[in-house]
């Protein structure tokens, strides 16, 4: 990971910038894998006044990627697993990073960082859901998460398969020296 990268949790100041990111990544990401008009509907608006929701509440853990210059390039959110729940405990809600800055090691700082702070707290396992059509597919693989499940979902008029990877151990994952801004030894 590159040293004007790094990672820290989200605070309500946030919301606007992660709402931001969503979007484009959003547009980046699934253009081509899902309806037009379901990507147009995602507004900075709309994604503002849900991640203001998600932080006020803070139900869930959602850390920052933020680059020196640039200002917030990515970010994940999780928390307890909303499915799956008599194999998996934990659960990744949403992880998002820019295009121009995948392939730098932050996508997997991103996923130890809110794997060790569920640890901390007492979750032992961890699970996510991916569009099975997703390139990152082998990203999640790579990160030693296994195929769980599947299912379908119909989006605007597209039935789209899901796929759950999921992390029996959630140490499997590898951990994230938030301190140091790099993985342990």
């Amino acid at each position: 990971m590159s040293s004007d990268l790094y990672l820290r949790p989200a605070t309500l100041e946030d919301a606007a910038a992660i709402a931001a990111v969503h979007v484009q990544s959003w547009q980046e990401t699934y253009t081509g894998l899902m309806p037009e008009a379901v990507i147009a509907r995602q507004s900075i608006e709309n994604r503002l006044r849900m991640w203001q929701q998600i932080l006020d509440k803070g139900e869930s853990f959602v850390y920052v990627a933020e680059d020196e210059r640039e200002g917030i390039v990515g970010f994940v959110s999780a928390g307890a697993a909303r499915e799956l729940t008599d194999k998996f405990d934990g659960e990744i809600y949403a992880l998002y990073l820019l295009r121009s800055h995948q392939g730098r090691g932050m996508g997997r700082a991103l996923m130890q960082t809110v794997a060790a702070r569920l640890h901390e707290v007492g979750y032992r396992s961890l699970v996510l859901w991916v569009l099975a059509s997703n390139e990152t597919c082998r990203f999640y693989a790579h990160m030693g998460g296994v195929p769980v499940a599947e299912k379908q979902d119909v989006v605007g008029e597209a039935v789209l398969v899901e796929i759950a990877f999921g992390w029996p151990e959630i140490t499997a994952m590898g951990t994230w020296d938030r301190e140091k801004n790099r993985p342990f030894a």
